[in-house]
């Protein structure tokens, strides 16, 4: 039975990894469409610098990022982020936690993406109407341990709908994470978003997921009340052509700490490179990039909060939290 688990294993992820073969050309620009998928919805990935895979910190909307980081901690665990993004964009996310068995831990979970309403025009830009456009997610996610090792994956509904326009696909995470058995150590690799739209908004579009994969590991110096993390991201997305190796490697780190003030409350701080690039302005790159959050936990639950920097001195907010029903709902 375990030989059965691991051939399955080796298969999902040797079909995973060979998919962008056929995609060597990916820039950094995203052309793909469905990128609400590559943003973070919940504070406590926003605040490490938008991407990370390997921290474990018992948190069911963690989930959306790195199946594997779900484990039996997050049994009958309930969570909710909310993300009011620039204009009239709005997020929501909804994810609830489940142990099956004493390895493996079930989630589902649902993101949703409001763009709100928009002016429609003809070809001489006069305004004749409006229209509303929204994309989502609907998720179910399993995951189980073999020793100190864990794996997961994530089964997605996605949609899109423009106006009149709709497309809707299928797209697949797989994550491996080891855990060090005595040390706070981790390292984490999930590969993003494979699959296939079952129709796209139109018969002349060729729309694409935003296949990606990323790297990561996190550490906690046994004296020192900080959890450090380094992730790489968009391993499969090819950066400028004008820009050296080491510059277009540079673009795929991101910095996260957790410092450990108490069990019961955390600063989170992030720096991601490849925004700060993206985002500078004639007069410097001035604070894009940078995020802080916190995390205060209870008996009943947690709460979250983050804000990222971007250009101009505007800043992004994300509120969330998660409950225990178990601690809720238990008779007393």
């Amino acid at each position: 039975m375990l030989l059965r688990k691991n051939l399955w294993i080796g298969c999902i992820f040797g079909f995973l990894w060979l998919i962008p073969i056929k995609n060597k050309a990916q820039s950094i620009v995203y052309e793909q469409n469905f990128n609400f998928l590559r943003l973070p919805t919940h504070p406590q990935v926003a605040a490490l610098g938008g991407v990370n895979i390997s921290s474990p910190n018992n948190s069911v909307h963690q989930a959306f990022q790195q199946p594997a980081l779900l484990n039996k901690n997050n049994h009958a665990e309930a969570g909710i982020s909310y993300t009011p993004f620039f204009a009239q964009t709005q997020a929501f996310q909804l994810q609830y936690g489940f142990a099956a068995r004493k390895t493996q831990t079930w989630a589902i979970g649902i993101q949703y993406f409001d763009y709100g309403t928009m002016p429609e025009t003809d070809a001489t830009g006069q305004i004749i109407g409006s229209f509303k456009a929204s994309e989502y997610a609907l998720q179910g996610s399993r995951t189980f341990q073999y020793q100190n090792f864990h794996f997961g994956l994530n089964v997605k509904l996605v949609g899109s709908q423009i106006a009149n326009y709709q497309a809707l696909g299928l797209a697949l995470d797989a994550g491996a994470l080891f855990i060090h058995p005595e040390k706070d150590f981790s390292i984490g690799l999930v590969i993003k978003n494979a699959g296939f739209l079952f129709n796209d908004y139109s018969p002349q579009a060729s729309s694409r997921l935003p296949f990606d994969a990323h790297f990561g590991l996190s550490h906690k110096p046994q004296f020192m009340p900080i959890r450090f993390s380094v992730t790489l991201q968009n391993l499969f997305t090819q950066s400028s052509p004008s820009l050296g190796i080491l510059e277009n490697w540079g673009q795929k780190i991101i910095i996260g700490a957790e410092i450990l003030f108490h069990k019961a409350f955390q600063i989170n701080i992030g720096y991601n490179q490849l925004r700060n690039e993206q985002l500078k302005t004639e007069n410097g790159r001035r604070w894009a990039g940078f995020s802080i959050g916190c995390r205060i936990k209870a008996r009943i639950g947690e709460f979250s909060y983050a804000r990222a920097a971007y250009m101009g001195g505007v800043g992004q907010n994300w509120i969330g939290c998660w409950l225990y029903t178990q601690q809720i709902f238990q008779k007393k």
